[in-house]
């Protein structure tokens, strides 16, 4: 918890005095604290969701696509793990967009496609399970067909 602590207050102090090392060493301190904090932690989600802010504000200073795809992950995991916790479809239905926002920074023949096409129809199911929406299941059967076509 302490981790945590620090790196929250790290952010504190890079919203006071802009310092890019402030945030960039809040940053690496929040994955350090995540790694302490395994599903099904309690905290975890809470953990998440600091680092996606973190790097949110990163990616807002430097500009680095990498940063912004991270922060969408971290993001989208946090609200999976709400879901499992509180079983919301409203948060599964953020964590669908978000993981759609990341497919999007991950464009056809982009070399992590597929993790993003397969964190999609994860979420896709879950929801799919719980509205039967088939405009879902046919979300689910073109991602599908696009991850055949790439694993082959």
């Amino acid at each position: 918890m302490s981790l945590n602590n620090l790196a929250v207050a790290l952010d504190s102090l890079y919203q006071c005095n802009g310092g890019i090392g402030t945030l960039t060493e809040a940053t690496s301190l929040h994955r350090e604290a995540l790694g302490l904090r395994p599903a099904p932690h309690p905290d975890r989600s809470m953990s998440l969701n600091n680092l996606a802010n973190a790097l949110q504000s990163l990616y807002k200073c430097n500009g680095g696509i990498g940063t912004l795809t991270e922060s969408l992950m971290n993001l989208a995991d946090a609200l999976l793990a709400q879901f499992n916790q509180s079983g919301g479809v409203d948060v599964l239905n953020e964590a669908v967009s978000l993981r759609r926002k990341l497919l999007a920074l991950r464009p056809p023949g982009h070399r992590y496609r597929w993790g993003a096409v397969r964190g999609l129809v994860e979420l896709l199911e879950k929801r799919h399970g719980l509205t039967e929406d088939d405009r879902d299941q046919g979300e689910i059967e073109d991602l599908k067909a696009e991850l055949a076509t790439v694993l082959q």
